[in-house]
């Protein structure tokens, strides 16, 4: 799924230099906000609808599932104008991502304007060497069907994160 042959490689070189991070970015996303001065990055893809974003900050900025949850629950309205996540499915879980300490989030995204939603999974941890929180973001909207393997795909590009 990610072999050189089918990635945005011109892309990923991009975000490697901007932002000193990278991604594996396949063909058939595009996009939607690349902006180093918000610290947010964001691509997706239509039918069915499929977005990752990564959003950084400096320091370390959660210190346990409590705050780490605050600082997850203020993003999506930050970023996304118009999301929030569900309450009532949402939940936050240590776990590793490639290889560090993170916090897996993971429930339903909602929309405050639209009867639209759907799953979501994430990632928040902190880059030691960079000293930077990371917040690795994946959401789908596909209603009435089956997204079970379409966040499985979203996963696997996501874990291709790397800091440098």
């Amino acid at each position: 799924m990610l072999n050189t042959s089918s990635r945005q490689i011109e892309l990923e070189n991009n975000i490697k230099k901007n932002f000193n991070w990278s991604m594996k970015i396949p063909y058939g996303y595009t996009i939607i906000s690349d902006s180093l001065s918000k610290d947010f990055f964001w691509v997706g893809r239509e039918m069915p609808y499929r977005w990752l974003a990564v959003q950084w900050s400096k320091g370390l900025l959660f210190s346990d599932s409590s705050t780490a949850s605050q600082y997850v629950k203020s993003l999506p309205l930050k970023y996304f104008k118009t999301i929030r996540y569900a309450d009532y499915y949402f939940k936050i879980e240590p776990d590793l991502f490639n290889e560090r300490g993170a916090w897996k989030v993971s429930g339903l995204w909602e929309s405050i304007e639209e009867a639209q939603g759907g799953p979501f999974l994430s990632y928040l941890f902190y880059d030691e060497n960079q000293d930077r929180t990371y917040f690795v973001h994946t959401m789908i909207f596909y209603p009435g069907k089956n997204k079970y393997l379409l966040l499985k795909q979203l996963e696997i590009i996501a874990k291709t994160f790397e800091t440098f």
